[in-house]
């Protein structure tokens, strides 16, 4: 048998007659397995995607180059209208450019697609810390909570709403469970 590869090039291979009547047999049987072999290579593709697009965001937010990233994620958004992560990381860019009512927007996206995205989340909290909502940023951080109770970053930002409605012993006590989690 000869595949021709592109660019001119062929792969000649042989199997045993055995299996080519095994082939026949089971056609059914290679043909849902051909199936499966492409929804892997789909999410094998989707997942390398997820790896690039994380290794760009993290350069971006490393370098506070927003205007980059917001440039990058909506593109990446319109590409990909249903990923949930794309909105989320729309939202964050927003957060950096301090555009908070379209950091809510994108993040409330992100969750209308995957009401467990806790970065979005996330984001909505911090929206609402920066625009002095702080019980409404408490109760949100307290979601995420339910879902990722290790997550340190969130219980420092519990703290600080809990600061800023001078609920000094709530705020001390979210710090130490955030130091509890990651003492350093």
């Amino acid at each position: 048998t000869t595949l021709y590869i592109e660019g001119g090039q062929s792969l000649n291979f042989a199997i045993p007659v055995e299996w080519i009547r095994d082939i026949k047999s089971n056609q059914e049987k290679i043909r849902l397995s051909n199936n499966n072999i492409k929804t892997i290579e789909k999410e094998s593709n989707k997942n390398n995607e997820d790896k690039t697009d994380r290794k760009i965001l993290t350069d971006f937010i490393l370098n506070e180059d927003w205007h980059r990233m917001l440039n990058y994620c909506l593109t990446w958004t319109k590409r990909e209208p249903n990923n949930a992560s794309a909105w989320d990381h729309l939202g964050g860019a927003y957060i950096g450019l301090k555009q908070y009512k379209d950091a809510l927007n994108s993040s409330r996206k992100s969750l209308s697609i995957n009401p467990k995205q806790t970065g979005a989340m996330v984001n909505i909290g911090y929206c609402y810390l920066e625009l002095g909502r702080y019980q409404d940023a408490i109760e949100v951080f307290k979601q995420v909570l339910k879902i990722n109770p290790k997550m340190t970053y969130n219980w420092f930002l519990l703290g600080k709403g809990y600061e800023k409605l001078e609920r000094y012993s709530d705020a001390v006590e979210a710090y130490l469970q955030r130091l509890k989690i990651a003492p350093k």
